[in-house]
């Protein structure tokens, strides 16, 4: 195989199957996140010589049960477009496949369905339609529903207040022509990668892709950690009113921590002991002691360098709730927790990046990450050495860096 700094691969005898994922990188713009967003979906709808999901499902069929899928997400300032597949081995399959499969990647990216230069109506509005569900589906998923209201307000101005998923409200904006012109551009100007976790016979399968797909080289310039912020504020305080019987709140912090930060590790660290597990002070106290809320818990977004707490609560006790999640911050940073603490996490942490291990999808992923964010080939064992140089200080240090920014609830009552 003839080296190519567009193409990755992981070599693993791990699995019976060659995991594929070839990547499409643009600019993530508020004006086209419903486009990138129908764009994997509506091309894996039907080519020229496929022209419908059944016939497209009749062809993943002959190729033994070869599935292509799409997807979307926002990485820092770009839009990343995937179209990913699990392939049989041929070693295990006992006849070739690869060069099949690889016209159909083909086939779906060069030569979808068309008419009059344009995508099928009837496609369009499908896809369209099954777009708009799931986004409904937000809304009635109210944990879900109350994160995205703070995160928009929260992050009013910057391209994060976007959901990568699409926009409802602006989702009747978009028209054949806006679609064709996203494709056009995505063909013709994204970067394009490609990762393939497998054994040495994955080799053949990347040759055959790169013969049918150009790759392009991914500029060094692109911004793939999200710095934006705003000017010095105060803290957002906010209420939207919907039917629910349970109340959300959501707090957003700024933590000035990002994925290439010197103290991420401590700041995963810290996310665990604060809430992102069953044995997190929030969890422990808030909920099982003070019986404050129903549910709760941290996530900490190194992507964006925010970190969010979300708790299911009686509208009743939202002021209790947000003083006693601050309280516990606070005690993280005063050093309040004991090593035995430390370790706990820690060890919660590596079970969690072990697993992944055994994921090629994870493994891409963090293959991805460390070349476009981190610059450096992905270590396996470099998790494990950083997370167990971290020392109590640092993460008292990391919680003391965490400010407070926006405080968002959801309560019941009459939508206005």
């Amino acid at each position: 195989m003839v080296p190519n700094p567009q193409i990755h691969m992981i070599p693993t005898d791990q699995f019976k199957t060659l995991s594929v994922s070839l990547k499409f990188i643009g600019p993530f713009e508020a004006r086209t996140v419903n486009e990138r967003a129908l764009l994997p979906q509506i091309l894996l709808a039907a080519t020229k010589s496929h022209p419908s999901k059944q016939a497209m499902q009749l062809r993943f069929d002959t190729l033994y049960g070869t599935q292509v899928s799409g997807s979307v997400a926002k990485i820092g300032m770009q839009s990343v477009i995937s179209f990913s597949a699990s392939i049989v081995r041929e070693d295990l399959l006992g006849r070739p496949i690869y060069a099949a499969v690889a016209d159909l990647f083909h086939e779906i990216l060069f030569a979808p369905k068309t008419r009059s230069g344009r995508f099928l109506k009837g496609i369009v509005q499908n896809e369209m339609q099954l777009l708009s569900d799931s986004l409904e589906a937000i809304y009635n998923d109210k944990t879900e529903y109350a994160y995205r209201q703070m995160r928009a307000k929260m992050f009013e101005g910057e391209l994060f207040a976007n959901s990568d998923q699409g926009v409802l409200e602006t989702l009747e904006a978009v028209s054949s022509e806006s679609l064709w012109n996203a494709y056009q551009k995505m063909i013709r100007e994204d970067a394009v990668e490609l990762y393939v976790v497998g054994d040495v016979s994955a080799n053949a399968f990347a040759d055959a892709l790169a013969k049918r797909i150009p790759m392009r080289p991914v500029a060094p310039d692109l911004q793939w950690l999200d710095r934006e912020m705003p000017q010095s504020r105060d803290v957002l305080r906010l209420v939207d009113v919907d039917d629910v019987k349970q109340a959300k709140l959501d707090i957003g912090y700024r933590t000035t921590t990002w994925y290439d930060s010197d103290n991420v590790f401590a700041m995963f660290v810290f996310n665990t002991l604060f809430g992102d597990s069953e044995q997190s002070v929030l969890f422990q106290s808030v909920r099982e002691k003070e019986h404050l809320c129903y549910s709760i818990q941290s996530s900490f977004h190194h992507n964006k360098g925010f970190l969010v707490v979300s708790a299911g609560i009686e509208g009743s006790k939202v002021e209790q709730t947000i003083a006693a999640v601050e309280r516990e911050r606070q005690r993280i940073a005063s050093g309040d927790f004991t090593e035995e603490d430390l370790e706990l996490a820690k060890r919660w942490l590596m079970e969690g990046q072990r697993r992944g291990l055994d994921s090629p999808t994870s493994l891409i992923v963090r293959h991805f990450n460390y070349t476009h964010q981190l610059k450096r080939p992905y270590d396996k064992d470099a998790f494990e050495t950083y997370l167990n140089a971290v020392t109590k200080k640092d993460v008292q240090a990391a919680a003391a860096l965490i400010g407070l920014d926006t405080i968002h609830v959801l309560t019941g009552g009459t939508p206005r």
